[in-house]
């Protein structure tokens, strides 16, 4: 069986607590800032920040490393919209020691081992 057939998201917002950027295009940045009934240039002056390499934007994170838009109950605020990085995460890219940190992807190994 492949992980994709058996992987479900758990919603435990441990990937959005993971150190790196949100990239962004320009529509996308057009979308969220319809959802949230904001001014673009409002979203990019608040929630959104330059890449190191001057190269393209991402979404900007809180104090303590999450996405801006990580709330309390591990939900995200702009899930309808969210960028197309964080929709293709795990099965398009994931990082190293990814499975440590997505629970879902660790019950699906452990799913699939079986």
């Amino acid at each position: 069986m492949r992980i994709e057939e058996i992987f479900e998201c758990k919603k435990c917002g441990n990937c959005c607590r993971v150190e790196g950027y949100v990239p962004l295009t320009t529509f996308e940045i057009t979308k969220i800032s319809r959802a949230l009934g904001i001014e673009e240039k409002f979203l990019i002056n608040e929630f959104i920040r330059l890449l190191p390499d001057r190269n393209g934007l991402s979404l900007k994170e809180k104090n303590t490393g999450e996405c801006i838009f990580l709330q309390s109950d591990n939900k995200c605020a702009i899930h309808e919209e969210k960028p197309r990085h964080c929709k293709d995460f795990p099965m398009k890219w994931h990082f190293s020691g990814y499975k440590n940190i997505c629970l879902s992807m660790r019950e699906s190994h452990e799913l699939q081992s079986n």
